[in-house]
C-alpha cells in the first residue's frame, strides 16, 4: 500500500556525499518509534497496480528501475545490505 509520495521540484542528483536517512525527523532530532521491513527505492513513479502486485512478495534485486532494496532480513549485526544493483 502506498503510504505517501513527494514530487521532487526537479531532478534529484546523487553524487557520492549524500546518504540516505530513514527514521529520524529532520537533522538528528526525533526518532521514528516503528518497524520497518522491506524497503524498496525506485527510480520512476509505481502504479497502484505495481505496488499492490509486488507488496507481498519478495524481489530479486534486479528488477528494472530498482535503485535501492533492503530485506532487513540479515539474522543479526546491526548492518542491511542493498541488494539491488547500486549496492
Amino acid at each position: 500500500m502506498l503510504a505517501g509520495s513527494n514530487a521532487a521540484p526537479s531532478q534529484i542528483n546523487y553524487n557520492g556525499n549524500q546518504f540516505l536517512r530513514l527514521a529520524q525527523w529532520g537533522g538528528g532530532g526525533r526518532g521514528w518509534n516503528g518497524l520497518m521491513d522491506d524497503l524498496r527505492i525506485w527510480n520512476r513513479d509505481l502504479s497502484s497496480s505495481e505496488i499492490v502486485a509486488n507488496m507481498t512478495g519478495s524481489l530479486t534485486g534486479s528488477e528494472p528501475n530498482l535503485v535501492g532494496y533492503w530485506r532487513f532480513d540479515e539474522g543479526a549485526g546491526t548492518n542491511a545490505f542493498d541488494l539491488s544493483p547500486s549496492n
